[in-house]
């Protein structure tokens, strides 16, 4: 039986309280950029640290954005992620098609724990990611950029 949506925020509020309680956090100051294809909302999306690597939907646009102070993603192990993504999508090669479902589920979720967001995927040679999934994305960005996709 499918996760109800009740059941998948609870365990996503687990994840993240243990990723505060493990300092597995990352910080970015108002410097860094990160990517987004679609339309810029304040609904909870999928963001990356590299516009190559972004899913890019038919429609909308490559934003580009900035942290307004600092950022801070939790940062998760895809397979710990699995259990709040829809069952279609747990595969790992499925992981971007889930986390998109994920933000649809979610739309303007966002946690106590002062977190923006969280983090999977990690880049090679860093601290950046492939997956960022943003909860309030206008209330965290400001827009550097925007152009047609």
């Amino acid at each position: 039986m499918p996760a109800s949506t009740q059941d998948r925020i609870r365990k996503l509020n687990e994840l993240l309280q243990l990723a505060l309680e493990d300092s597995q956090v990352e910080v970015y100051g108002a410097r860094s950029l990160i990517y987004h294809g679609g339309f810029y909302s304040n609904r909870t999306s999928l963001w990356s640290h590299s516009p190559t690597l972004l899913e890019k939907p038919d429609r909308g646009y490559l934003i580009t954005a900035t942290p307004k102070s600092a950022l801070r993603l939790a940062v998760l192990a895809p397979e710990a992620i699995a259990p709040t993504l829809p069952a279609t999508c747990q595969e790992s090669d499925n992981l971007a098609c889930g986390l998109l479902e994920l933000c649809e589920l979610i739309g303007h979720y966002c946690p106590v724990s002062g977190l923006d967001g969280f983090a999977l995927t990690p880049l090679e040679g860093g601290n950046h990611y492939r997956h960022i999934v943003l909860f309030r994305p206008l209330d965290a960005l400001n827009l550097y950029d925007m152009e047609p996709l």
